[in-house]
């Protein structure tokens, strides 16, 4: 009996930290994305300096979060984003207003799969 009782605190403890993880993981992808989508219409109405704010929310997010997400996914995606969101900033004070969108757009992508990849589906398990 003193053998089963950690066995169960532990079979109850994984799903939890499991689903907190996911949970954790669809919020800050969104958020972040949303901050994105915030900086492509400020870039869109011209208003360069709102999207210039926008970018270093995102990076600000980015800096907070790239540490935990780091533990639920492989690293060579969190490089994908990382030299994605460099870009952000130079394209847009440059006045490269399409490549920025299109960085941006990028970059929501692979936020997007980021989740995809991570969340709980038949293709995830096959």
């Amino acid at each position: 009996m003193k053998k089963i009782k950690p066995a169960i605190i532990i079979l109850i403890i994984i799903p939890i930290i499991i689903f907190s993880s996911h949970s954790y993981l669809k919020n800050v992808t969104s958020a972040m994305s949303e901050t994105l989508n915030s900086a492509q219409m400020l870039a869109q109405s011209g208003d360069i300096n709102g999207a210039v704010k926008m970018v270093d929310k995102f990076n600000n997010q980015w800096d907070k979060y790239k540490g935990v997400i780091a533990t639920f996914i492989k690293h060579n995606e969190l490089d994908i984003v990382n030299l994605s969101a460099a870009k952000l900033k130079p394209l847009i004070k440059n006045d490269s207003k399409g490549d920025f969108l299109a960085e941006c757009e990028s970059l929501k992508v692979q936020l997007h799969h980021i989740w995809e990849t991570e969340k709980f589906s038949v293709d995830n398990i096959l």
